[in-house]
């Protein structure tokens, strides 16, 4: 394989609004992580599009439909957010550890656990989720898989750990290229990408 198809894998790489919970510097960590995710993937033959516009309406699915028309092969696409967790508000458990939800088109569910696997091996807590790698449906069916779903790309939502949880927010904010790494080293090997 001297050389691949640019179209081998496209990854798409929206960066979503937080939940009810999170704040700005939560998006802007998330943010710093995919620009460091892509400037990663730069390195392999890896097209990659690193969005944060949502709809006027602030719903998931303007992204989509911006996925759709920029993934060529949508049986070699990735639709990737990025996202940290917090705990629900009357949950007074410190949690850690990271999650990955997927629709379950083209082998999403061993690509999710592989992150998880990964990203849990550089934090530096031990995780307490009951779900690694958990599927999108009821009641985990969050836009950013269903809507991905819809148009035949698969999709993973990837929660990095507790960004109320003071060890992992200080790791988050501290590590961010190493994140990025950890996951694009992951990509890259499960989808078998070459260096450019």
């Amino acid at each position: 394989h001297s050389t691949r198809d640019r179209q081998a894998v496209s990854t798409f790489l929206p960066l979503s609004i937080c939940a009810t919970y999170c704040t700005l510097s939560e998006r802007k960590n998330m943010e710093n992580i995919a620009a460091y995710l892509k400037n990663f993937l730069n390195g392999y033959w890896v097209d990659v599009m690193v969005t944060d516009i949502h709809n006027a309406d602030q719903q998931y699915t303007g992204r989509p439909q911006e996925a759709d028309a920029w993934i060529v092969n949508k049986e070699k696409g990735l639709y990737l957010a990025l996202h940290s967790n917090a705990r629900d508000k009357d949950d007074l458990q410190i949690h850690s550890g990271s999650v990955a939800f997927y629709n379950d088109l083209y082998n999403t569910s061993s690509l999710a656990l592989n992150l998880v696997d990964a990203v849990d091996e550089v934090l530096p807590t031990i995780s307490d989720r009951s779900g690694r790698a958990i599927k999108g449906e009821y009641p985990f069916a969050f836009g950013e898989m269903v809507y991905p779903k819809n148009f035949g790309i698969a999709s993973i939502i990837l929660e990095f750990g507790f960004h109320d949880n003071p060890i992992e927010a200080d790791f988050l904010l501290k590590e961010e290229n190493l994140l990025a790494e950890t996951v694009g080293r992951t990509l890259v090997d499960f989808y078998e990408v070459e260096r450019r």
